[in-house]
């Protein structure tokens, strides 16, 4: 019994190592981005065209709202429809993007993508209150620690 639960464990840490190992040369460091020059992203528009189509074959009803614009904010709809989805702002550090956005709907939420991610054409999280409104609030929120970056399918 003990010699089985040692080699389910160093398995386990095997496995482990393993998975990391292959990952972490993959994805980006979102410290040394952040820390580093950013290039701002204007426009929805601005984001390359196979970064925003991996992003919206991952949402159920794709679409975007230039930052400032109108879009769905609430599950109310009201008038001619709107993008769920708006810019809030994005910024570019060499080929990696970050992408903050709000999600209208029953609860207005905020979101933050990172393209590429490792093999992945982008990963993305959610974010907890209060959210960053641009690249140097997402400097301070993030605290030099990616913790807070936990890749999810909720887009």
């Amino acid at each position: 019994m003990r010699n089985a639960r040692g080699l389910i464990v160093a398995a386990w840490c095997l496995l482990m190592v393993s998975a990391a190992h292959g990952q972490a040369d993959k994805r980006p460091d979102l410290v040394a981005i952040l820390k580093g020059p950013l290039t701002p992203v204007m426009t929805w528009g601005e984001v390359p065209a196979d970064i925003r189509a991996a992003m919206f074959a991952h949402m159920e009803d794709p679409g975007m709202a230039d930052p400032g614009k109108p879009f769905q904010e609430s599950d109310a709809v009201v008038g001619q429809r709107k993008p769920w989805r708006r810019l809030v702002f994005a910024a570019k550090s060499g080929d990696t993007y970050i992408i903050c956005y709000e999600h209208g709907g029953v609860d207005l939420s905020y979101h933050v993508a990172v393209a590429p991610w490792g093999d992945a054409k982008v990963a993305h999280t959610i974010l907890l209150p209060p959210w960053p409104r641009s690249v140097e609030d997402l400097r301070n929120w993030s605290h030099d620690d990616t913790a807070w970056f936990r890749p999810s399918d909720n887009y």
